[in-house]
């Protein structure tokens, strides 16, 4: 990787299994990509709840002392965040959380229930996804002053530009968030560059239409283009937006080596 490259994804690719996958496949899986050539790129593990300690439990036969870097998916939104208080799973950090809000006709109050709760975790970042509801703009500001990030999901087939008008809402607010790619997507690490140089469009000051184009479509030449015009702290001003792509990492890694922006082998 050059410089740009470097500093774009490192630790970028949050690993997302499929629901429902078995702790053992997840296990052996993560081990695999973070113990490969491309370890550089790997974030954390995603993991729900409900399978924490299972899967920490697995994690603990594996060789290595080093625990890995996990996020947490809270179910039951304020009260799954305080729950994971005090929480431990061998073989296994919490450095982050993620929850939706679900109270939809008060989502600042939600909001402040959220951080009520995240203000009982140490050193653990608290990623809130805001339901695209009436006053989602207005939480977004409440999200901002408790501290907490955002967490954008991006459903299958959505429009581009839906997409890039919520990622403007909250680069206008500087407020960092994580992106999830859906299940399926079929150029995950195409999708992952696209969607940088979308962030960039609208830290530059573009509009979200214009932005949006370069998602639409995304033609690997282009990307290749565009990526070749940034310099190391263009790249750092986009990862100080986007904190997490959160995506299936082996599909990922293994398309953006086929891209070029990962070495092969």
């Amino acid at each position: 990787m050059d410089a740009v490259t470097t500093t774009l994804l490192e630790h970028l690719l949050d690993d997302r299994p499929a629901p429902g996958t078995d702790p053992t496949t997840v296990v052996a899986e993560h081990a695999r990509h973070r113990d490969g050539g491309h370890a550089a790129a790997v974030g954390r593990l995603v993991v729900p709840d409900t399978a924490l300690v299972a899967t920490g439990r697995v994690r603990a036969t594996l060789p290595g002392s080093a625990a890995w870097p996990v996020t947490v998916e809270a179910s039951g939104g304020a009260g799954g965040v305080a729950a994971l208080a005090g929480r431990s799973a061998s073989g296994l950090r919490v450095e982050a959380v993620e929850t939706v809000l679900r109270d939809l006709d008060d989502l600042s109050g939600a909001v402040g229930r959220v951080a009520a709760a995240a203000a009982t975790l140490t050193d653990v970042a608290v990623f809130v996804e805001l339901p695209a509801v009436p006053g989602w703009v207005r939480a977004v500001e409440a999200v901002e002053a408790a501290g907490l990030l955002a967490r954008v999901t991006a459903a299958a087939g959505a429009d581009a530009v839906a997409l890039a008008d919520r990622l403007s809402v909250l680069v206008e607010a500087d407020l960092p968030f994580a992106v999830v790619l859906p299940p399926g997507t079929g150029r995950p690490g195409l999708a992952v560059l696209g969607l940088a140089m979308l962030v960039e469009a609208l830290v530059d000051g573009a509009e979200p239409a214009e932005a949006a184009a370069l998602l639409s479509g995304t033609d690997p030449g282009r990307v290749r283009a565009g990526l070749a015009r940034w310099d190391a702290a263009t790249a750092t001003r986009v990862r100080r937006r986007l904190r997490a792509v959160s995506t299936d990492l082996g599909a990922a890694l293994a398309d953006l080596t086929a891209l070029g922006a990962l070495h092969a082998g």
